[in-house]
């Protein structure tokens, strides 16, 4: 089978400028290694371009744009613009706008017509002791809101990098402007997260990985189903949306309460029936977050473990509404390793600030006991890690490997880990 082709258009924010090993860190290698060995991406990125034809360094006369045009990708995500909002460069809105659509035309225009996404320029800042760069502070704060408009009226996916590495300058430590590693890899897994819906259904991002998460991934304490219960009345209904193999839904069937397990992924699927055959009060249901087929003003609590960042947060939340008892409850959980506790953690802020309001978040701290099958196991069990087929795996495996032989104590490793719940009312709900 073809790989899916994705081509990332953009300025030296897509080349990878300033990152330390520009080929490995850039953020459209950092992305093709997300999406792994189905999908070829391809850098098309040039320091220093413009959106706009109309100036003396556009991107419309760099090679690579004859060559991503060539390439007949399957995907375009375009990031350009931060160049464009220079004094010398910026030409106004409207010409900005329309200068965008032209790019846009182009590649609609492509006999293999692809999927477009737009990203939306990252966050510029103002650091002192840095190089600094002369840009028009408002255009670059019209920038982003012209791509989401273009983006509308085109029927386009808008990745909204700006807003996400908002409050972030650490991942713009040299210049304010250009990336760090760090924040090379944060744009690319901000932009992983936005292709979500995109061709690459998100129940394919586990295939091949059920059994090692089954394996590896940690469970929750019993504390947090105590915590989960308090907030409802006697003989709660849940309905654990993204139940993966069952970690969480396992947990509440144990406790003796009614639970639909919602999964749509068919490897993840199987290893949850396998785990719910025990409970005679464990429903599994293959289905979506945002289509669970179950009955209206069914249950009492929703509960998301380690998914609401996979999910169609807009459709999700009709969904709660439409499954929910009045005075029902949405609780997400974020299982993570208590050493990067207060790390970045992209893929759980940025979610659950978009979903929940004013949640009521609460920490529960607990030990998983590994022996090395499990470590290991735990360790090929995320989307992101590397099959066994990845020239990648060996190497990842091998320091997972060490740490354990390193840390282990009588073939047993004890890994701390915080679960933290973000939970609402459903009259809270946006």
């Amino acid at each position: 089978m073809d790989k899916i082709k994705v081509a990332c258009v953009g300025d030296s924010l897509t080349w990878g400028y300033m990152t330390d090993n520009q080929p490995w860190d850039n953020y459209p290698a950092v992305l093709g290694r997300l999406l792994g060995e189905k999908y070829d991406v391809g850098n098309f990125g040039d320091n220093g371009r413009t959106l706009s034809k109309e100036t003396d360094y556009s991107y419309w006369d760099f090679e690579g744009f004859q060559q991503v045009s060539q390439w007949l990708p399957d995907w375009v995500i375009i990031m350009l613009g931060t160049n464009d909002t220079k004094p010398s460069k910026w030409q106004g809105e409207a010409h900005y706008e329309q200068q965008y659509q032209n790019l846009i035309d182009h590649f609609k225009n492509l006999s293999k017509q692809p999927t477009i996404v737009l990203n939306t320029i990252p966050t510029a800042f103002y650091l002192e002791n840095a190089m600094t760069y002369d840009l028009l502070e408002a255009a670059l704060q019209a920038v982003p809101k012209i791509i989401k408009k273009v983006g509308k009226a085109n029927g386009l996916r808008v990745i909204d990098v700006h807003e996400a590495t908002q409050g972030h300058p650490d991942l713009f430590p040299e210049d304010g402007v250009h990336t760090s590693t760090a924040g090379a890899r944060f744009i690319a897994e901000t932009v992983y997260e936005g292709l979500s819906s995109i061709e690459k259904s998100n129940t394919d991002l586990f295939s091949k990985k059920a059994t090692q998460y089954a394996k590896g991934r940690p469970g929750y304490p019993t504390s947090v189903l105590t915590y989960l219960t308090s907030l409802l009345d006697e003989n709660p209904v849940f309905a654990d949306i993204g139940a993966g193999t069952g970690k969480l839904t396992e947990v509440i069937a144990k406790g003796g309460y009614q639970v639909f397990a919602v999964e749509p992924n068919p490897d993840m699927f199987g290893q949850l029936e396998q785990v719910l055959r025990p409970y005679g009060n464990a429903t599994p249901v293959f289905a979506t977050s945002e289509a669970t087929t179950l009955p209206d003003h069914s249950v009492d609590m929703i509960t998301v473990a380690q998914a609401l960042h996979w999910f169609d947060l807009e459709a999700f939340t009709k969904e709660c509404k439409r499954i929910l008892k009045p005075g029902g409850w949405v609780v997400a959980l974020y299982n993570n390793a208590k050493a990067e506790a207060n790390s970045q953690q992209t893929h759980r802020t940025l979610a659950t600030e978009k979903f929940f309001p004013h949640p009521i978040i609460q920490h529960f701290t607990h030990q998983v006991p590994y022996n090395q099958e499990e470590w290991l196991a735990y360790h090929q069990s995320h989307s992101h890690n590397p099959l066994p087929n990845d020239p990648n795996f060996d190497g990842h495996m091998l320091k997972a490997s060490q740490y354990f032989d390193e840390n282990a104590e009588d073939g047993t490793l004890f890994y701390e880990m915080v679960t933290v719940t973000y939970a609402q009312p459903l009259k809270d709900l946006k």
